[in-house]
């Protein structure tokens, strides 16, 4: 049985939703507060609109995507425009990796050199007052 209930969090306190009996949304129901069902991201559009065919200098069909890597790897090399180089390079081969991790050897707590000197240092103290 499938019924309609209102959503719970406070910012949808106007949204009602379909959920199922076990409180799951129900299949083909609006996301809430976010795109709506079938939508696609700017992202995605992007690669679509790349896949498709465009005609090259020469004539020949191409890809709007060949296209785009002809024209980066143009500024890079031909134009050796630096940032287009960067950035291709960091692409292909990845960001170098900094590394945060201890590799001496930890020691917890005062060496016994260091605890002879603090007594030492609590004893005289102690002896001036």
């Amino acid at each position: 049985m499938e019924e309609t209930i209102k959503d719970s969090n406070p910012q949808n306190s106007s949204v009602f939703v379909e959920r199922n009996e076990k409180g799951q949304f129900v299949e083909g129901h609006k996301k809430l507060g976010g795109a709506t069902i079938g939508s696609k991201s700017f992202t995605t559009k992007v690669k679509d609109a790349l896949e498709k065919i465009a005609e090259s200098e020469d004539g020949q069909e191409i890809t709007f995507e060949q296209q785009f890597i002809q024209t980066i790897l143009h500024k890079a090399i031909v134009e050796r425009d630096s940032s287009i180089i960067k950035l291709v390079w960091n692409y292909l081969s990845g960001m170098p990796q900094v590394s945060i991790e201890h590799s001496g050897k930890l020691q917890p707590g005062l060496s016994e050199e260091q605890k002879q000197k603090l007594d030492q240092l609590l004893l005289k103290n102690k002896q001036d007052d």
